[in-house]
């Protein structure tokens, strides 16, 4: 009788071995640890140290736990309430779909120094042998302007598809040869460096902004393809916890707001400058109210023919710089004299 107690033993699996076995089949709940129980205040408990520790916590937790993680609720996802372990677990979620949608939340506060808006226009010609109608000029002052211009183009053009970025494809492999040349050929004419790719974030960095390139070509891929993507500024403004207790009260005011989405342009403005004039804005509340209202601004900007005008006599110049002018020429020389005032100071250096 011990002999067949002692075999079935071995046959049952424990709730622990179930629970492994479980987790090995999910997509988006990995953990990086093995799993190891322990008794903790009269409690059996696990320790997990999850792979997506962005969007989930580390710590003791109960059999039960790992199971309400499993669907996307519970202890282990992060956030203090409902809506947020919702935007949380919709992230991790995504990113177990899509194995670069990692870059958008880490990168996309860069995405605008890559103008994927530019492609040069050809001069009428046959076959292969035309040339640009209107050549990208190279000065002292404007790597920046040529080094984005470059890029984009390239940008978009792999952007631009139905077939998704993934690394070691064979767009990949193609964009990040055609880039490789690209940063050769800039730094043989003296525009921008080669330095580490991590330090500093500056666009003349070629190494690094071809990595910001690559990153949001594969983001353009969901926008043009009309995905909807998850909340990520949420997310990567409130990884491993921070400041979602304040986040609580915001989320209160937020919904008596108007959409940003429902808003005019002269509406946006009035709300950043509101924003700005409360004072000094932490961290967090900068990536929480600031971030999102200039992101929906430039999208309506950018679609404006030049001068980018937002009303009769006011001007859209930068974060909290919005002034008025009897008309958009004052405004234009204005903004004319402001640049002619950067080169000097640019060349003064």
């Amino acid at each position: 009788m011990k002999i067949f107690e002692n075999l079935r033993k071995r046959v049952v699996p424990t709730e622990r071995e179930k629970l492994i076995e479980t987790l090995k089949k999910h997509p988006v709940c990995k953990p990086m640890n093995d799993l190891r129980e322990s008794e903790i205040n009269g409690e059996v408990r696990m320790w997990l140290n999850p792979h997506c520790q962005h969007c989930f916590n580390f710590g003791w937790f109960t059999i039960q736990d790992f199971y309400d993680w499993m669907n996307g609720t519970g202890a282990i996802v992060m956030g203090n309430t409902p809506e947020q372990k919702k935007k949380f677990w919709d992230v991790a979620v995504f990113e177990s779909q899509h194995e670069m949608a990692w870059s958008i939340g880490y990168y996309k506060k860069y995405f605008d120094l890559i103008d994927n808006t530019y492609h040069p226009e050809m001069k009428p010609g046959y076959g292969f042998y035309r040339e640009a109608k209107t050549p990208l000029k190279i000065t002292k002052t404007n790597h920046a302007e040529i080094i984005s211009k470059i890029m984009g183009d390239i940008c978009r053009w792999y952007g631009d598809t139905t077939v998704e970025l993934k690394i070691n494809s064979f767009n990949y492999t193609k964009m990040t040869s055609e880039l490789q040349g690209v940063k050769e050929t800039l730094y043989t004419l003296g525009v921008g460096y080669y330095g580490a790719v991590n330090t500093p974030e500056d666009i003349e960095n070629l190494s690094w902004i071809a990595d910001i390139c690559v990153y949001k070509a594969a983001y353009l891929y969901f926008v043009n393809n009309e995905i909807p993507l998850p909340d990520f500024e949420f997310v990567y403004s409130h990884r491993y916890g921070k400041g979602l207790e304040e986040m609580e009260e915001v989320e209160i005011e937020e919904t008596k707001r108007k959409p940003l989405n429902d808003m005019t342009l002269e509406e946006l403005e009035i709300e950043l400058q509101e924003v700005w004039d409360k004072g000094d804005n932490t961290e967090e509340e900068y990536n929480m109210l600031v971030l999102p209202i200039e992101e929906r601004i430039k999208t309506i900007v950018r679609a404006l023919p030049e001068p980018k005008m937002t009303d009769g006599d006011s001007w859209w110049t930068g974060k909290n710089r919005i002034k008025s002018f009897p008309s958009w020429q004052d405004a234009m020389k204005y903004w004319e004299s402001k640049q002619k005032k950067n080169e000097k100071d640019t060349n003064k250096s």
